[in-house]
């Protein structure tokens, strides 16, 4: 195989990749489902969709994941990933008049440095007042992200299913990923097609003209 026929290759893989990330977030965004956060059924979570809300009660995080990029063999960034526990249907006023009848937890996954500080602070905030030392915070984050599955690896139920030991408030089955999905998907989309049709085409044209040219070498 020639070195330009195994580039081309490469480069149609890549552009199939990038279609596929991208197209799965696009679809989600085109659909206009919406679930907000503080006014829902769990049943809401159990397919994909955009995510919306104002965060009250949080907790966690669980588990961190820490993903790293390398190239050459050297790490040129670091993506860390916090999953928290936030509660829907849930507000201050609610929380004061003990209504938690509609109250479900849901895994929020945010890898924003800032929204992470915000939500440490907040879960500084709820031990504090659980302790004692504190009124009952006040507290109101805004989300905004889309609905997927959550990580089937052991690891991350255990961690998951460790933290919420001995708390019977049922879990959504989808989390929430936060980020917006915005016009960059859509460029990454448009920029997989080019690259996995542009290469395929180039592939295509090439192994015609070299049959052409096989044939006409037969002829001679």
């Amino acid at each position: 195989m020639k070195k330009k026929t195994q580039v081309l290759i490469v480069v149609m893989i890549i552009g199939i990749v990038l279609t596929a990330v991208g197209l799965g977030d696009a679809m989600t965004f085109l659909s206009g489902k919406v679930v907000n956060f503080n006014d829902a059924s769990i049943g809401d979570f159990d397919e994909k969709a955009l995510a919306k809300g104002e965060i009250f009660y949080v907790d966690g995080p669980f588990a961190t994941l820490e993903q790293s990029q390398k190239r050459y063999g050297v790490t040129t960034s670091k993506t860390e990933t916090n999953y928290y526990i936030v509660a829907a249907n849930m507000d201050k006023e609610a929380y004061m008049n003990g209504d938690f009848d509609d109250t479900f937890y849901v895994v929020l996954a945010v890898s924003n440095k800032d929204l992470i500080s915000e939500l440490d602070s907040a879960v500084n905030a709820w031990e504090k007042y659980l302790d004692g030392d504190s009124d009952v915070p006040d507290i109101n984050i805004d989300i905004k992200g889309k609905l997927i599955k959550q990580s089937d690896e052991s690891d991350y139920k255990k961690y998951r299913d460790d933290f919420l030991d001995g708390d019977d408030t049922p879990v959504a089955e989808m989390m929430i990923q936060n980020g917006e999905i915005g016009a960059s998907t859509f460029v990454i989309v448009g920029v997989g097609l080019v690259l996995a049709l542009g290469s395929l085409i180039i592939l295509i044209v090439s192994a015609v003209k070299k049959k052409k040219q096989e044939k006409a070498e037969e002829l001679y």
